[in-house]
Formats: structure tokens, C-alpha cells, sequence
């Protein structure tokens, strides 16, 4: 009798068991909520209300100067002067018609304030000194 109770109980749980994944399982379907995506557009309002809810950045006051036409024309011929000037620093020592005698690796420029000076002795080494400050910028490149 204890046996014919144990497989009925048994069976009503396999029963039960399997009747639930079944009665449980279905379709998931995802949707969007933002109309950007794809989502409800009466979501729209609601997102730009909640972002701006949560936003904490506050507008920094501007601090945009209108430059002097004239300091800027000043300042771009400075640049384009000074862009010229390297590419022909860089010509006259790398360029097809060099100005190094063979063997010589140092040239050296005096350009306004700055002095330059260029080495390719195993790499290219360009350094420039202000000689009014007396500081001093190295670049150095290796030479393959």
C-alpha cells in the first residue's frame, strides 16, 4: 500500500512538473522605449523630462573674447612665415640638392630670436634655443 502511494506521488509530480514548463513557457518579445530606437513616440517627453531631472551639469558663463582682426592677421602671417621657414631648413638639409658637404651631419640657423641647430649624426636631433630666455627645445628623431 506504502508503494502503490509512493508511485502515485511520484507520478502526480512528474505530472505536475512537466504540465508547469509548459503551462510557463512563451514568447519573449523585447520593444523599445526610446522613439529615437524604434520606441512609443509618447515616450519622448517623459525620457527629455527624466535626462533632464538627472542632469547636475550647470551652463558655464562664456568667456569668449572677440579677437582683434589685426592681432589675428598678425599671428597667421607669423605661422605661415615660420611654416615656410622650416620647409626650407628641411629642404636644404634633406632634400635632393642638400647644402651638407658629404660627410658634414651639423647645420646650424640663426632665425630672429631662435638658434637652431640640426644634427643627423644617427638620428635627427633639430634643437632650438631662444637666445634671449635661454630656453631650450630638443627634438629628436630616429634616422632609418
Amino acid at each position: 500500500m506504502k508503494r502503490k502511494w509512493i508511485c502515485v506521488a511520484a507520478a502526480g509530480v512528474s505530472l505536475g512538473l512537466a504540465a508547469a514548463g509548459v503551462a510557463l513557457a512563451n514568447e519573449l518579445i523585447w520593444t523599445p522605449i526610446n522613439p529615437s530606437f524604434g520606441g512609443n513616440p509618447a515616450n519622448g517627453a517623459w525620457l527629455l523630462a527624466s535626462a533632464q531631472a538627472q542632469n547636475t551639469m550647470t551652463p558655464k558663463a562664456s568667456t569668449y573674447t572677440r579677437a582683434d582682426p589685426l592681432e589675428d592677421f598678425e599671428y597667421n602671417l607669423k605661422r605661415q612665415y615660420l611654416s615656410r621657414l622650416a620647409d626650407r631648413i628641411m629642404d636644404d638639409i634633406f632634400g635632393e640638392d642638400s647644402l651638407l658637404p658629404e660627410g658634414d651631419t651639423d647645420a646650424e640657423y640663426t632665425i630672429g630670436d631662435y638658434h637652431v641647430q640640426i644634427s643627423t649624426l644617427g638620428s635627427i636631433t633639430v634643437t632650438i634655443t631662444d637666445t634671449i630666455t635661454g630656453g631650450e627645445t630638443s627634438i629628436e628623431v630616429p634616422y632609418y
